[in-house]
């Protein structure tokens, strides 16, 4: 059944298997290149716009074929019609790129022209990647098999999510904090692209994750407390005993005043002990210490009546929720660093009070890092110059592939480094995750651990639909 809205027939909306359908479009039709533009969706929508300048894009065999030889990205494209901007909408399809030279993407965009400004793409050569209001992120890589991709929108920007090839589960991929699509569409990012898609769908029915902790610390000024029952796009979640007596809240921040030993001024810095410097010649620890740093020893430096220092105990650096039950995940927080000292998050660590194996990734002012501790010792993972910007977000995804943990480092939206394995026992079983900071000057906030949900069913609900 349609109706005719001004000089365009649309379909209206129905139901199938109990779902209502904003958008649902499964390719049943065989069409033409060149002859794909204002058609009607199968079962409901329009496809509003196409660009196909070299008439590369058909549907056959209910699939839509974005075939090579396209023009320019986001030609061939095709664009559905506005739909409403609302927390939880979701778009979920599917895409089969033929190698992983394919460059395919699906996702929201602002206009109906050229790129998909908020996006999950396959990018040659094998490359997979989020497009998150324009700001290109890498989250992984694909393979030539069938991909299914979901992106729902939030109060401010999108979730990313992928199922398919190695992600056997619905998987968080990357979580985005800016842009508000409000187009459907699938698009050829190059002019060499081969892939299909199966269907596009929208229905009426919302979904947004549940964190498994959130917290923007705006409270009273005192102990830190728990965590929000409520998460970043106002979905319900647990609220959690923080751990960490150190730590308390100042004007809707999270700070930590860490504990500091004696001041010592005789023997030698123990490598891997975290210490803040109370007197320091001219680049005696490092190049360019100074009074008030914070650091962690790589060599057993003298200490002397010119250079000394103050023990950092260690679990006193960390404030964190003990057992959120979940290996894999998504950890960020927005930091304010004071220069030469550090802060971030801390994940996959073994005990609050006796803190022997854990990762932590942290800014220093100049650089992002990512560590990995193995009963109490250190080894750097990812250490890379990041331009700091108050307030922007640290984030550290873990994920376990067969007997190991993979751990990606971010930045202000930026990949650091590369992918980092870790194969030790110590960390990898590990549920609890947090903060972390060396000084009473540094303040965290906004403050979320989402599950990644690639070894397990944590999103098995974005399952109902995307049948086949």
């Amino acid at each position: 059944m349609s109706i005719i809205r001004g000089t365009k027939q649309v379909a209206l909306s129905p139901r199938s298997a109990g779902i209502d359908w904003l958008l649902r479009d499964e390719f049943s039709y065989a069409l033409a290149a060149g002859a794909v533009d204002d058609t009607l969706a199968t079962h409901v929508g329009l496809r509003d716009v196409v660009t196909d300048t070299n008439s590369k894009l058909s549907i056959a065999g209910g699939v839509a074929s974005f075939a090579t030889g396209g023009s320019a990205g986001g030609d061939p494209g095709l664009w559905y019609e506005l739909i409403s901007s609302l927390a939880g909408r979701l778009i979920i399809g599917s895409i089969t790129p033929s190698d992983t030279s394919s460059n395919g993407a699906i996702g929201l965009d602002t206009n109906q022209a050229t790129t998909i400004r908020s996006s999950i793409r396959f990018l040659n050569p094998g490359a997979l990647n989020v497009l998150d209001d324009n700001t290109s992120t890498s989250v992984g890589a694909f393979s030539a098999t069938k991909y299914y991709a979901c992106i729902v929108k939030r109060v401010f920007g999108h979730y990313y999510f992928i199922k398919g090839g190695a992600f056997t589960n619905w998987t968080l991929l990357y979580i985005g904090s800016s842009g508000g699509g409000v187009y459907p569409a699938v698009v050829a990012n190059g002019t060499a692209d081969v892939f299909t898609s199966s269907f596009i769908r929208i229905p009426v029915e919302t979904f947004l994750p549940t964190p498994l902790a959130y917290d923007t610390f705006t409270r009273d000024n005192g102990a830190i407390g728990s965590t929000e029952h409520y998460g970043p796009d106002s979905q319900r979640c647990l609220d959690r005993v923080w751990t960490g007596a150190t730590w308390t809240i100042a004007t809707n921040k999270a700070v930590n005043t860490p504990t500091l030993g004696a001041e010592l001024a005789t023997g030698n810095l123990v490598v891997g002990n975290w210490y803040s410097i109370t007197a320091s010649e001219e680049n005696h620890f490092y190049t360019g210490s100074a009074i008030g740093d914070t650091f962690r020893a790589a060599a057993t430096t003298a200490l002397d009546a010119d250079n000394k220092v103050k023990l950092i105990t260690l679990a006193t650096l960390f404030a964190t929720i003990p057992d959120l039950g979940d290996t894999d995940v998504i950890a960020d927080a927005a930091l304010v660093n004071t220069a030469a000292t550090q802060n971030g998050v801390i994940t996959n660590l073994d005990d609050a009070a006796t803190p022997a194996n854990f990762l932590i990734a942290y800014h220093d002012g100049t650089n992002a890092h990512l560590d990995k501790c193995v009963g109490g010792t250190y080894t750097s993972l990812i250490s890379a110059a990041a331009t700091y910007d108050a307030d922007e977000p640290i984030r550290l995804i873990t994920y376990r592939v067969g007997a190991d943990l993979k751990a990606r480092l971010y930045y202000d939206a930026a990949f650091i480094g590369t992918e980092q394995t870790v194969s030790d026992a110590g960390i990898i079983d590990n549920t609890i995750h947090g903060l972390f900071s060396t000084i009473v000057s540094n303040t965290m906030d906004n403050f979320t651990v989402f599950p990644r949900g690639q070894n397990d069913d944590a999103y098995r609900g974005l399952d109902k639909w995307s049948f086949d």
